[in-house]
């Protein structure tokens, strides 16, 4: 029987390193600047906002309180928006300084 050898053993260690490097620095760039601008644009959530908010429920949960953790921000910036001596927070934590929840939204 004929040995076979795999297709990636002639590879340099420089194109093994420039192919790793590249795909870690597109996971960097897509996770953290790309992903929370296009959250922050349909959730009305700054960037910091969300970045913070991912830093303070995965030290606290771990995985599961990163996945939830734009979820929570957002009830939170609800609840806030809902009274007066809490609104200037929740203006704080929104991307454009406007709130559409509760009073303030259109429909109300």
């Amino acid at each position: 029987m004929a040995r076979t050898r795999c297709r990636c053993a002639n590879w340099h260690r420089n194109e093994i390193l420039i192919v790793l490097l590249s795909l870690t620095a597109i996971q960097f760039v897509i996770g953290n600047i790309l992903d929370p601008y296009l959250m922050g644009n349909s959730l009305n959530l700054s960037p910091f906002a969300i970045l913070a908010s991912m830093a303070i429920w995965s030290a606290i949960w771990g995985v599961s309180g990163a996945f939830l953790a734009v979820p929570i921000t957002v009830i939170v910036i609800i609840i806030f928006s809902e009274f007066e001596m809490t609104r200037p927070v929740a203006v704080l934590l929104s991307k454009n300084g406007r709130l559409n929840y509760g009073e303030n939204s259109p429909v109300a």
